[in-house]
């Protein structure tokens, strides 16, 4: 994926186009919240999360910026990946059809983890991130 790709497609709702993030790190998948207006969670809120809830920050964000993978990319099994098209096409369906949610968090507000050896799916809430008020000038 080219450099900087996620943070030009987070501008997308700004213009009236949704987004649905998914990726892959290792044997973990992560569906992350659908971003359909502006204000909702992006990709780079998603990561400031998840680097502010770990205690192996540095390692995390070493793995992003550096090769994440060598040799043949690893496939999916056929369960795998039905999971995760059944998730990302619910959210989707959901989404354009305003159907209410059965339960858990909205789609907007929901990161979601799985597991590919075990298919285990965890739930997450996510908030934007605010931004961070300019600095003070000093006085001369």
């Amino acid at each position: 994926m080219p450099d900087g790709l996620w943070d030009a497609a987070d501008r997308l709702p700004e213009h009236g186009v949704a987004w649905l993030r998914c990726h892959r790190e290792g044997q973990q998948a992560y569906v992350e919240p659908l971003a359909a207006a502006p204000g909702d969670v992006t990709s780079a809120h998603v990561r400031l999360r998840r680097l502010a809830a770990t205690p192996a920050h540095r390692e995390l964000a070493a793995y992003w910026s550096g090769p994440r993978t060598s040799g043949a990319p690893a496939r999916l099994t056929a369960p795998a990946a039905g999971l995760l098209a059944s998730l990302l096409a619910d959210d989707l369906d959901r989404w354009a059809t305003g159907a209410p949610r059965t339960a858990g968090l909205p789609a907007t507000r929901r990161l979601r983890r799985i597991d590919l050896r075990t298919l285990t799916v965890t739930e997450h809430p996510v908030l934007p991130v605010p931004d961070v008020a300019p600095m003070p000038g000093k006085d001369g």
